[in-house]
Order: C-alpha cells, then structure tokens, then sequence
C-alpha cells in the first residue's frame, strides 16, 4: 500500500517515503494472548527489560451482576410515588393554613382576663406559630421531583476489545470492501484537510432543539498534493468503486438524534456499524505505524514489524482506541505503584518506541491520534464516487441547544418557558477544509442582532488573529446588517505544505449568534396595552369619577378600567404558542408590570368606592394658580403606570431605529 503524506487535524505533518508491503495483523507474531482474550483481559507484561509498564485489574470493575437489579414492581411504581407526593403537598398545604388561622383566632375558653388562661393562650399561640413556621418552611424549601435514579441505565461494561475481535473485524472489512476503499478510507482519516473540499452547514433553530444539515464534498482523487506533476498525478476514482468516508466524529457517550446520511441525490447511504468501524481503525493505525517505523534506521524493512511495535500497537488498540469503557488499574513503573487508567497506561507504553530509534515529535503525533480516536466514535459510510472529481456527502440530526452555565440572561428565558435567543454553533469543520460555509436561519419573526466567532474558552477571535502557521485565514461574516441569516465562511490561505501541515491554531471554533424580536412585534403590543392602561388610570385620577358619589354614572369607571383587559385579549388572539415562546425578556417584564398596573387599579377603585377612603390630597400648580384635588393611591399608580409607558415606548423606538439602520447598512454594503 502507499505510503501516508499527510497532516490531519489529529495528528499532525507526515513525510513520504516508499511504499512498503501490507502485513495482515492476523499473521503478526506477539507474546500477546490472541484467542484467549475475555472481558476484563489485560496484556501481560512485556519483559526483557523494556520498562513496559505491569499492571493488574482493579477489585472494583467487575460489571454489577444481575441480582442488584431493582424488581420490575418497584421501577412501574414511579406514577403512584408521584401521587403520594402530591397528596402530602396538600396536606401539608392544609395543614399550614389552619394553623396560621388558628394562630390569629382567639381560642375559645381563654378569652378571660385570668392570668393563667392568657399564660395558656400564649403558650398555644406560640406553638402554633412554630409548628405551622416549619411546615411552611418545609413546603417552600422541599421540591418533589421524580426518583428516576433505579431507571438510569447502567454504564457500559469494562470491556475492552480482544485481539481476534478486531483481527476478525479486519479481515471483513479488507475482503468485503477491498483494499482501494481501505485506503481512501486511511488517507481521508490521516489526511482530512486534503481530502474535504468543502463543508456547507445550515443550523435551524425549533424549539429548544436546533436542526443541522452538513454537506461534506470529497475529493476523490487519493491527495491533493499541489506538487505532484500531472505524469504522476492521482486518477479520480471510478462509480464502480466503492469507498469509506469518516462523516462525523462524537463523544464516546453520547447519541446522536435523527441522524440521516444520503448522497447529492437525496439517497440514503449505509452506515458501518461498530464493529466494522473497528477493523477500519484496527487497519489504519497498523498501516500508519508500518509507515512509521519501517523507515526508521535501526528497523530492518525485510523483517518487517519489530515485536516491540506489535505489542505496543495491540495494547493500545485494546486498551485505549478500541476499548469500552474507563478502566482503572494499578500501574507499577521503576518499582513505584502508581495509579492511572488502562487508557492512559496504554498510551504511556507509546514512548517505548523510542528504543527503536522514533523521534519524540512523531511519537506525540502518534499519541494524538490514539486519544481522539479512543475519546470519540467515529460514523463511517459507504459510498459510491458520482465519477468526478467530487463527491457529495450530506448529513443532519438534532442536538439541544443548551442553556449557558454563565448566562443569567438564557437561564431566565429558561425558567420562564421562553425560547432561546443565544446559539452557539460548533464549526469543528472549520479549519480543516479548503472553503467552509455556515448558515444560521433565525427563527420566524426574528433577526440576527449579533453574530461572531469565539475559541473554546470563551475569547472572541478576530479575522487577524486565525492563523494557520503564521498565515493568516480569509474570515468573513454578516454584522449588523437586520437579516434574517447568518453566514460565516472560513477560507484556508496557503498552499505550500508547511502550511497545509501545520497545527492549528484555535482549531476549536463556535459561531455565537443572538436573535431578537423583529419590531415592533410583541413589544409594540404591550407597548399599546400599557397605552391604555396608563391613560385609564391617569383619567380617573383626574376626574375622581366614581369615587365621590356621583350619580348616573357608575358603571362608566367598571367599563374603562375594564379597556385594557379586552384589549389584552384581543391582541392575544394573534399571537400563537410558538411566537410567544420567543418573547424577549423586556416585553415578558413589561406586560407583567403593565398587567399588574391595571389590576392594581381596579382593586383600588373598589375599595375606594365601598369604604369611602379619605386618601385625598391637594396640590397645587403654577404658583397657587391651579388647585387640583386627587388621591394619593392614584397618583402614585398613574406615577408608575406612566414611567412604564416612558420606558416601553423609548425601547420601541430604539428598537425600531436600530433595525432600521441595520436595514440600511445591508443595502449599503451591497450596493457598494
């Protein structure tokens, strides 16, 4: 097989050198035990003074057995505990309420002036008071939830993957799918900057989920080695060819929902199960590692393989890349125990290699690979090449859009049912492709407000700052421009193999973009609703109509404080559940304060009404030249009631105005 000229995201810059022939993993001679690995196996100790690390297994991994497993009875009991809760609630809901009245009514029989009943009374009272203070304070703090701890799946078993598994695994893969698909396969694994053309993916918010569609394009030719003369240029891979494309890469513990994988033409392409995948990996890392070592000087090319570099390359496709599971084992290194995890442990034992004459560099290199592909599970499909010199692979699944652990802002939305207005979307494409396009469509009603690019750890990356071996990359992005997408490109610069070959820097990308409300939208309604609210109640502070005995009309003040409520009702009638999910905050507090305002007013008036409250003031304006005569209850709720309309009508036009330049900046820009 050819040799690997490459620079992967994952491990790093590779030279070519010849080509050297295939050895099947199932004919490798090793110390290491082949048809008798069983769950919980371990390698045994490499000996003659290598310095390889022993180990044991840990007491504490045997899988739990069968007998812990709660009873069937017990788990289907989860709805009556439910119920049980709620029926304490009430009566402890119960409970507290007659206490506290209990508390405030006098007790028959100790209503006399007699010093022992009111030292009794007392007594009662208190006791009263602090049994009902701990049931209320029982009730405030105790929040019932259901116990679904029985129900949680079990962990995966710690089993790590035996040697005639993943010889078996590849030798399937090998003889069903041949060796042009193993390579292409290898090289776009290795080398996946040379390979992946382009990347276009579309995010989609709904609801609390948001929807992804990726487009991967493939070149099928084998590199894109802009050096190579067209005498000994690569030929684009027939239909008839089947190949193996890694389409997506995710942590071991997680599940990816709804994934579909289809061609340009919407066909949907098979997926490799774990297995296969296995042997794939099981293929590459023993071909990658022949290239390694046999070109090194102290190897014989001849004799193939060291029996170093064989137990080093099984105990880390058993231990670390193909093993399930975290396993912890007893390390002991120079005569010191030492405490670690089989992972870690196998890929220490990749340093051995040094004894052969590796360079530390290409070991580090090695090592990357294995702990990204031991951390994520790899999804690989089958496909046939269009004939061209592209292909296209196409993708989506749905992931929740998660709320930030430092975002009091989103957290709030969340407590209140409302959807969220940050997005952060994962460009991990982004670097390792010629050209990348990513495309945000807001939701209905909605419009970008923000948008830009952040590293992992929070910090905002400039145009200038990503750079690729001291090139810097073509970023571009939409801002401030009022529409409905967002769309940022990442172009690579350089063609030259330092920079195709070099680590990136910043390879961990998230594109933040913030919607907002299209206004007026919601906020222009409740701005109208505290309108009419604020002139209701400024108008009967004014008049007193009502409240001083007049006659003829008392049942005008009931239909004017009633004004807001039918108009709340009618502007709710356009509003459906999906739009006011996505309500800003300021419109959520403001209808709250607004609603509030209204109902405040017409409670007061009733009560001033039947009780005749003597609240009145006399102000006087203009130097004693106006003498106006109001209650001090409404002026203050008019007080109120005005500054909310203040405020909500400067944010509608700040609003408005911001849009509308945003608006006119899109314009600009294009017309320019």
């Amino acid at each position: 097989m050819d040799d690997f000229d490459k620079k992967s995201p994952l491990c790093g810059t590779y030279k070519r050198h010849r080509t050297h022939t295939r050895v099947p993993i199932a004919t490798w001679p090793s110390r290491l035990p082949v048809t008798e690995c069983k769950q919980g196996s371990i390698p045994p100790t490499c000996d003659k003074g290598r310095g390889l690390m022993s180990r044991k297994m840990d007491k504490a991994e045997h899988a739990p057995s069968a007998s812990r497993q709660p009873p069937a009875s017990v788990i289907l009991d989860e709805e009556s505990r439910s119920i049980r809760q709620r029926i304490s609630a009430a009566v402890v809901i119960l409970s507290s309420l007659a206490l506290t009245v209990a508390a405030l009514v006098d007790i028959p029989g100790f209503t006399s002036t007699s010093r022992q009943n009111q030292l009794v009374e007392g007594f009662l009272r208190i006791f009263i008071v602090v049994v009902a203070g701990i049931l209320i304070t029982h009730l405030a703090r105790h929040r019932d939830h259901p116990d679904l701890s029985r129900l949680k799946p079990d962990e995966a078993a710690p089993m790590p993957a035996s040697i005639k598994e993943l010889i078996e695994a590849e030798d399937f893969v090998v003889r069903h799918y041949g060796e042009e698909a193993i390579r292409y396969f290898s090289r776009t694994l290795l080398d996946l900057s040379s390979y992946l053309a382009r990347v276009d993916e579309e995010f989609a918010p709904a609801h609390r989920n948001v929807l992804v569609k990726t487009a991967l394009t493939f070149r099928t030719i084998e590199s894109r080695n802009l050096g190579t003369s067209e005498a000994g240029a690569r030929q684009v891979l027939g239909t008839d060819q089947r190949v193996l494309v890694p389409v997506l890469a995710a942590e071991e513990d997680r599940l990816i929902d709804n994934l579909g994988v289809c061609d340009a033409s919407g066909r949907t392409l098979p997926l490799l199960p774990r297995w296969e995948v296995r042997g794939l990996i099981t293929a590459t890392l023993r071909m990658y590692l022949e290239q390694q070592v046999l070109r090194l000087p102290k190897v014989n090319q001849e004799d193939g393989l060291p029996e170093l570099a064989k137990e080093v390359l099984t105990w880390v496709l058993m231990d670390a890349v193909c093993a399930v599971g975290e396993r912890s084992v007893s390390v002991r290194q120079d005569g010191s125990p030492k405490r670690t995890t089989a992972q870690a442990a196998a890929l220490e034992a990749l340093w051995e290699l040094r004894e052969l004459g590796m360079l530390a560099e290409t070991i580090w290199e090695m090592r990357y690979l294995c702990e990204a592909l031991a951390d994520q599970y790899l999804t690989v499909c089958e496909i046939s090449p269009s004939g061209g010199v592209n292909t296209v692979v196409k993708y989506c699944y749905t992931y929740p859009s998660q709320v930030l652990v430092g975002s009091g802002y989103e957290r709030s939305r969340a407590k209140r049912g409302l959807d969220p207005s940050r997005f952060d979307l994962t460009m991990s494409r982004a670097l390792e492709t010629d050209s990348y396009h990513l495309q945000f469509t807001a939701p209905e009603s909605q419009y970008v407000h923000s948008h830009h690019l952040e590293r992992a750890d929070g910090t905002i990356v400039r145009a200038r700052e990503l750079t690729i071996a001291g090139v810097s990359q073509f970023v571009r992005h939409y801002h401030e421009e009022g529409r409905s997408v967002a769309h940022a490109h990442t172009r690579r610069r350089g063609i030259s193999r330092g920079v195709r070959g070099s680590t990136t820097q910043g390879h961990s990308l998230t594109s933040v973009v913030r919607v907002r409300e299209v206004p007026p939208g919601t906020l222009g309604s409740t701005f109208l609703l505290s309108l009419v609210t604020t002139a209701v109640i400024i108008f009967v502070t004014a008049t007193r109509i009502g409240l001083e005995g007049q006659s003829g009309n008392a049942n005008l003040p009931a239909l004017l404080l009633a004004i807001p409520a039918f108009l709340a009702g009618t502007l709710g009638k356009g509003v459906d559940s999906a739009r006011l999910a996505r309500t800003p905050m300021l419109t959520y507090y403001g209808l709250s304060a607004t609603g509030f305002l209204s109902f405040s007013a017409a409670l007061l008036y009733v009560l001033d009404a039947a009780y005749n409250l003597n609240t009145g003031v006399a102000i006087s304006l203009l130097g004693n030249s106006v003498q106006l005569h109001a209650d001090w209850p409404w002026i203050t709720l008019s007080f109120l009631s005005l500054s909310v309309f203040i405020f909500l009508l400067r944010e509608k036009r700040d609003q408005t105005w911001y849009y509308l330049n945003s608006l006119r900046n899109s314009v600009d820009r294009n017309g320019a």
